[in-house]
């Protein structure tokens, strides 16, 4: 089973799930409703325009972190995405076909350029 873990960039900072907690800190909203990662920022409600990005439980061949958004290099360049239930680059599921093989290049929100042609 992956690691839970998310991402999420602000329009001019890419903030990890670490960035904020050393130890899981759990707050209680509801008796059903927990929240795991919650920047200070987004406690005062000015996070509806965040990007989150979902780890992917997999690194690339330099071990590091695989997360929705990120573009990689296998075959050529192609963005990370999660659809139809898995995470995907292409029309290829990641896990399969692409996992310890490609390199991250950058991500969607802070390089777009590497997907143009």
């Amino acid at each position: 089973m992956r690691e839970i873990k998310f991402r999420a960039y602000t329009g001019d900072t890419m903030y990890y799930h670490n960035d904020y907690i050393k130890e899981y800190k759990q707050f209680d909203l509801e008796e059903s409703c927990r929240l795991y990662f919650l920047p200070m920022s987004c406690v005062m409600g000015d996070c509806n325009d965040w990007r989150w990005m979902r780890y992917t439980g997999l690194k690339d061949r330099n071990e590091k972190e695989i997360y929705e958004g990120d573009i990689i290099s296998w075959l050529s360049p192609g963005l990370v995405e999660f659809k139809y239930g898995m995470f995907m680059v292409g029309q290829i599921d990641l896990y399969l076909h692409v996992q310890n093989k490609c390199v991250i290049l950058g991500n969607i929100y802070e390089n777009p350029e590497l997907l143009e042609e």
